[in-house]
């Protein structure tokens, strides 16, 4: 058995055909977010449909389907607009995936899907408490503690597995362009890490970020002087493996999680 998953970005729907821990086949699809709400929807069950026909070229039948949507979609009164199927309209959008392909669907955060692939596949494998942190477009954060995603800390200023901010020029951040945040702003990937770091205490970190963007908040990190566990040295820093499969691929492992 096989299960698919479906990752819906801001550019590009990735999906993938999952055997046992091996992705078969990886696709990625324009989302044409021109085209409004429900035609990025009907562009997820399309591509649904065709990793299920790829699933059987391969001889196996598909048991679930993972589905991985922007915090924003997931969340009302998220304070951003980065979903292109509208804030808070992604809680509907799984079950009616899950009518039209007749497959049980499970749905996670993107940036916690992510998080999990790593913890599981990737750079995070046999940390017991991992700190990933993505810091591309968007900036997201996902805490796994022994290799599950736990309940969201309202404590945590990053909400642990589901946050994501999309720094602008002069706003909210006030830093000087997306994806240059200083290390001392508040909404960007630097503060954002920080946070988390102290709030998590992890025993590795991993980072999906270009070479000199993770250092530059390695030496953040460095400078705010956070350790790891029981006050122990701090967490060593990874870069992330899976890249931009890793959230299609964590929604993958989800669905097997929870149609096994």
């Amino acid at each position: 058995m096989a299960v698919i998953a479906l990752d819906l970005g801001a550019a590009f729907v990735t999906g993938t055909v999952l055997l046992a821990n091996r992705p078969v086949d990886t696709e990625r699809w324009a989302t044409h977010t021109e085209r409004g709400a429900a035609a990025v929807v009907d562009t997820l069950l399309a591509c649904g449909n065709r990793l299920v026909g790829r699933a059987r070229s391969h001889g196996v039948r598909v048991s679930a389907v993972g589905l991985a949507l922007p915090g924003c979609a997931l969340r009302s009164r998220s304070g951003g607009a980065c979903s292109p199927i509208g804030e808070g309209d992604g809680t509907a959008v799984g079950p009616w995936i899950e009518e039209q392909l007749d497959l049980p669907v499970v749905v996670r955060d993107r940036t916690a899907a992510a998080g999990y692939a790593e913890a599981h596949l990737g750079a995070g494998a046999g940390a017991a408490r991992l700190l990933y942190l993505q810091a591309e477009l968007s900036t997201g954060t996902a805490f796994i503690l022994n290799g599950r995603l736990p309940a969201v800390d309202p404590a945590l200023p990053t909400r642990a597995a589901s946050h994501e901010c999309h720094p602008r020029p002069g706003g909210p951040c006030g830093c000087s362009a997306p994806g240059r945040c200083t290390a001392g702003c508040t909404a960007g990937p630097a503060g954002m890490l920080i946070r988390a770091a102290r709030h998590c205490r992890p025993d590795r970190i991993v980072i999906d970020a270009t070479p000199l963007s993770t250092q530059r908040l390695g030496a953040a990190l460095r400078l705010a002087r956070v350790g790891g566990p029981d006050n122990g040295p701090p967490a060593p820093l990874a870069p992330a493996r899976l890249q931009f499969r890793a959230a299609c691929i964590g929604a993958a492992l989800a669905a097997r999680a929870a149609a096994t």
